[in-house]
């Protein structure tokens, strides 16, 4: 099952928030990565936000509000980690912000495939609706190691690009195709990258 694992919906299991960059998606944007994923990819970029623990827990208020603040973004992107597995929590965190910020587009990543939401959501798992309802892109599917060819805002090429919206259609972006860049920020000596890594780049930063 896709249900939330512990977390309420008024709270978000956060294992980074970045309020922005221009490496995940088209224009300036703030990007939430959640904490817990069930997939396992082999070669995730992220392999400590795989663990379903408790990492910093947000109130969605709190993150809304802070989101909705920054003048200058565009848009929001939401990553993990698995965010259905907070599509609740999710759901309502663009529901508030865009009570502020209507015209933010909003990208989500899953390792699920849309057919699989669908089912889930056709079974009564109305969270995973409701999130979906909320998103005007969706990039699906597992991480294939092998079916990394570089470019790209997914990961692999067996992913999915969906624009489920009027607004996600008329982004001027090519999510397939697009030149790789990646953005460090640095934190009480800490790595967050942004973006998806090009070929090579991981290896060559010190542990």
């Amino acid at each position: 099952m896709l249900r939330n694992f512990s977390n309420p919906s008024n709270t978000i299991n956060l294992a980074a928030f970045c309020p922005r960059t221009r490496t995940h998606g088209p224009g300036l944007r703030a990007v939430v990565w959640v904490q817990g994923c069930p997939h396992k990819c082999i070669g995730c970029i992220a392999p400590e936000w795989q663990e379903r623990r408790t990492a910093k827990m947000m109130s969605v208020d709190d993150l809304a509000q802070r989101i909705a603040a920054l003048p200058d973004i565009t848009g929001l992107t939401l990553s993990g980690g698995e965010p259905m597995l907070q599509a609740s929590a999710l759901a309502n965190l663009v529901e508030k912000v865009r009570l502020q910020r209507p015209a933010l587009d909003v990208i989500c990543f899953t390792g699920y495939t849309m057919n699989a939401l669908l089912a889930r959501a056709a079974l009564g798992e109305s969270e995973i609706e409701r999130l979906l309802g909320q998103v005007d892109v969706l990039i699906d599917g597992p991480y294939i190691e092998a079916q990394n060819n570089g470019i790209g805002l997914r990961g692999s090429t067996n992913q999915v690009v969906h624009r489920l919206t009027e607004q996600g259609r008329s982004l001027a972006y090519d999510f397939e195709n697009s030149p790789r860049q990646v953005e460090i920020f640095i934190d009480d000596g800490q790595y967050l990258f942004t973006g998806v890594p090009p070929a090579g780049i991981l290896g060559s930063l010190p542990k």
